[in-house]
């Protein structure tokens, strides 16, 4: 296994961590330099007790730095696995024998708890209706470790597939002015819903992705967080026929019928099958 391998394995363990890793694409000492002296611990600890082999490649670059050598020499053995703990003996003692002089263990010093300031969490999943060229939108919310939000946009096609995807960070008034849009019936009209099922809907219109139409770029990175449900998940149109149960849906059924006759719903472009070629030729 290569470091860079080994270093995105670490980014998935340590989510808290995720966003220094990625973006530093395999390069060890761009984590270093990206890494608070704690996240650097978090990280070393890991690949000395999950990967010990490719452990050793990143603490000989590391070394080459002084925040790399505090993160070796102050990383506390009780954190790691049985092999990680040996191999961080093994390092230590290869320090002492080039002369550098390892911190004397000393008494923590107490420190007071303070409890953080509680702030209304902003998160969530949600999904737009289907629009008449069967395209929806799903938009899923977290707090970025940074401070603020980030959010996810998937434009997606049961038919195409992955159409669309980006990433956006915002200000957390910034996203909660986004989220009051983002459910206004006048505008986008999205309805919020449990993470799996939204993350479903995407998964099941990644199973159809075009094989000469890759997924755009920066999905398959994400593609756990958006498109990663637990098994069994239902789709969004599971959980509506469940709550209607089957006695509404059929009446449901019937109203909808009523409404296409009298006009007051439709009509639909017809069935992009047919309208491809029609546009093909009129580009030509």
């Amino acid at each position: 296994m290569s470091l860079a391998t080994a270093l995105d394995a670490a980014a998935s363990a340590l989510p808290q961590d995720e966003d220094l890793i990625r973006p530093a694409n395999g390069d060890a000492m761009r984590v270093l330099s990206a890494a608070s002296p704690e996240a650097a611990q978090r990280v070393l600890g890991w690949m000395l007790s999950e990967r010990p082999e490719d452990a050793d490649e990143l603490i000989d670059e590391w070394l080459s730095e002084e925040r790399g050598q505090t993160a070796l020499l102050t990383l506390r053995e009780e954190q790691l696995s049985k092999a990680g703990k040996k191999a961080l003996r093994r390092w230590q003692h290869r320090l002492r024998s080039g002369g550098v002089a390892l911190p004397a263990k000393a008494v923590p010093a107490p420190t007071v708890v303070t409890l953080p300031k509680l702030e209304e969490e902003i998160a969530g999943a949600y999904v737009s209706a289907i629009d008449p060229a069967g395209v929806r939108m799903a938009y899923f919310l977290e707090p970025h470790p940074n401070g603020g939000a980030r959010v996810f946009e998937v434009v997606f096609d049961d038919a195409r597939g992955i159409v669309g995807f980006r990433v956006l960070q915002a200000a957390r008034g910034n996203a909660r002015r986004f989220l009051k849009d983002l459910t206004n019936e006048n505008k986008s009209g999205a309805d919020e819903l449990p993470a799996d099922s939204v993350r479903a809907a995407v998964a099941f219109a990644a199973q159809r992705q075009p094989k000469d139409r890759p997924a755009p770029r920066g999905f398959a990175e994400w593609r756990t967080r958006v498109a990663g449900a637990a098994v069994g998940a239902k789709l969004p149109g599971e959980i509506v026929e469940a709550a209607l149960g089957a006695q509404s849906s059929a009446e449901d059924a019937r109203a909808a019928v009523k409404l296409v006759e009298e006009g007051r719903l439709g009509p639909w472009p017809p069935a992009r099958e047919l309208l491809m070629p029609l546009l093909e030729r009129e580009r030509a």
